[in-house]
């Protein structure tokens, strides 16, 4: 943990070591940037409850990047002591701050515990999730980002980079190579979209109405025109729509939906890529594999490896 954060004194012995520092700022800025891709108008924070500077300088971080964008980020304010202990006491005020934010706002908590009683709340407050509030958490706990309702997205910090990087300071010293004091600063991985912020700000019911059904379809082997006999439009006006809205095609939607869940899949189980293949609409695992180094530039396998 950085001693900073602690509020230690600056003359503390251990600000003369080697510390392991998130980059809390770029994680702010990683969060903005998935917002503002989704064309969200509406944002706001909500910090962790202690008051950690990390988690201040985080939701500046994404409300200064949201404020460049010019949009503006509501911030919830700092808990009292008795809250901090029992978030039953917090819980009135924060379904009331969540149930005044205009709508649909995109939210991002400190960290995924801080997310989940965000949902909780919001809950509560008869407010769903993601249609009124997109909520996006920090850590990437799969064993809570999982078990809420629905599924809570959240951002992976690049954690494994700043363990090798440690051990790899450590060795130094431990060789009498350094005695250096280092500060290894890691920024964020990525963005793992689950349900929580599943949803789009784009007012074209026939885009709305596409979007929706390639989301739920995209790999159950559907094609163009099953898309648009979906939107009950002429293909030419769907895929005028959404170059407009989206500036790319229905079949690239589509494309991007599958391979979005083959990642998912390759991070997240240990399935056989063949069985993947199959439950992403592939024709099969050659022609999956193909596709895959194309747009990623490697094998399927060394992405596992890698991720």
């Amino acid at each position: 943990m950085d001693p900073e954060e602690r509020r230690l004194p600056k003359g503390h012995p251990i600000h003369r070591h080697s510390v392991v520092r998130s980059d809390t700022a770029a994680v702010g800025r990683l969060a903005a940037a998935y917002f503002l891709e989704r064309r969200f108008v509406h944002y706001a924070y909500v910090g962790e409850v202690q008051g950690f500077m990390w988690s201040v300088r985080r939701g500046e971080a994404f409300a200064r990047a949201v404020r460049e964008a010019g949009f503006e980020c509501r911030i919830y304010g700092a808990l009292k002591t008795a809250e901090q202990e029992d978030a039953g006491l917090e819980r009135p005020r924060l379904c009331a701050w969540l149930n005044a934010l205009p709508k649909p706002v995109a939210l991002l908590a400190a960290m995924d515990n801080r997310g989940r009683q965000v949902m909780d709340a919001c809950a509560w407050a008869g407010l769903n999730v993601p249609r009124d509030i997109a909520v996006l958490g920090v850590d990437n706990d799969d064993d809570l980002c999982e078990t809420t309702a629905p599924a809570m997205s959240s951002i992976l910090l690049d954690a494994e980079r700043a363990s090798y990087e440690a051990a790899r300071h450590l060795d130094e010293m431990m060789r009498g190579m350094t005695r250096e004091r280092r500060v290894i600063t890691y920024g964020p991985a990525q963005v793992i979209a689950r349900r929580s912020t599943d949803t789009t700000q784009i007012a074209d019911v026939v885009v709305v109405k596409a979007l929706e059904f390639i989301a739920v379809n995209a790999c159950a082997g559907i094609g163009v025109p099953e898309v648009v006999r979906h939107v009950g439009a002429s293909r030419r006006l769907a895929e005028q729509r959404f170059r407009t809205q989206l500036g790319r095609t229905i079949l690239d939607e589509i494309r991007r939906v599958r391979m979005e869940r083959v990642c998912t899949l390759l991070r997240e189980t240990n399935q056989a890529i063949g069985e993947i293949a199959r439950q992403c609409g592939f024709e099969s695992e050659s022609h999956l594999g193909s596709v895959f180094r194309r747009e990623h530039g490697c094998t399927m396998r060394d992405f596992r490896k890698r991720e």
